[in-house]
């Protein structure tokens, strides 16, 4: 017998496996583009990760590198958005 799930209970899980990926590829795949893609699901509320190694890219900003080359902080920031990645 099963205990009682509630609605907002997880129901379903998928597994990730790659003889050519390192775990951290693969946990930068399921963050980046499976995740994205299956939030945008209709009916699908949230994606949980587990076991994940995910890189944060960082950039850094020299203000007056930016004003040399003419570049305004916002197009570094569309430049780098996640939104500006192929799906």
């Amino acid at each position: 017998m099963l205990q009682p799930l509630s609605a907002t209970a997880r129901f379903m899980k998928i597994g990730l496996s790659s003889k050519k990926l390192s775990v951290v590829d693969q946990s930068m795949m399921a963050y980046w583009t499976i995740r994205p893609r299956l939030l945008s699901v209709p009916g699908v509320a949230n994606v949980a990760i587990w076991g994940e190694r995910i890189q944060m890219p960082q950039v850094q900003l020299e203000p007056a590198r930016l004003r040399e080359n003419g570049i305004t902080v916002q197009q570094v920031m569309d430049a780098t958005s996640t939104r500006s990645r192929p799906a």
